[in-house]
C-alpha cells in the first residue's frame, strides 16, 4: 500500500480544534482525488491517549486511514522523528520535522514535496496535490 508514488500524510489531534475543523477539508480532496489510485491518505495523531483515538477514529469523521495505533507502540521515536528541536535523523528515508497542528505533507516517492502548516485551504491544496501528478 505504501509503494504508492503520492502520500498524502496529515499530524492532528483530538484536542486540536483547528485539526478537526481541517478534516472535512482533507475528506473533500479525498473524495475529489478518490478516483487515483496512486495517492494514499494517512493521519497520525498526536494524542497520548490510545483509547480516545480509538473512539475518534471509531465515529468515521475522519476519512484517512489513522495509523496511530498501528505504530503506537513506537510513538516516542516518532515523535522525537517529528520534534523540529531534536538532531536530524538520517538514517530514516523521509525526514518530516513538525512545529504546529495540524500539518500536512504531500509526499512523492519518498520525499517530502510540499508542507502545509495549520489548516488547508481546500482549492489551493487540492490544486497543490494535483501539481505533483
Amino acid at each position: 500500500m505504501f509503494q504508492k508514488n503520492i502520500i498524502v500524510f496529515n499530524i492532528w489531534a483530538t484536542w486540536c480544534e483547528p485539526c478537526l475543523n481541517e478534516m472535512s477539508v482533507l475528506n473533500k480532496v479525498k473524495k475529489q482525488m478518490n478516483n487515483n489510485s496512486d495517492i494514499v491518505f494517512l493521519s497520525y495523531s498526536l494524542d497520548n491517549d490510545s483509547l480516545k483515538i480509538k473512539n475518534f477514529n471509531a465515529s468515521k469523521r475522519f476519512d484517512f486511514k489513522d495509523i496511530t495505533l498501528e505504530n503506537y507502540s513506537y510513538k516516542n521515536s516518532i515523535l522525537l522523528a517529528l520534534d523540529a528541536n531534536k538532531n536530524e535523523i538520517n538514517n530514516s528515508i523521509i525526514n518530516i520535522s513538525s512545529t504546529e497542528l495540524p500539518e500536512t505533507f504531500i509526499i512523492k516517492n519518498g520525499k517530502v514535496v510540499y508542507i502545509a502548516k495549520g489548516t488547508v485551504n481546500y482549492e489551493d491544496f487540492l490544486e497543490k496535490l494535483k501539481s505533483f501528478k
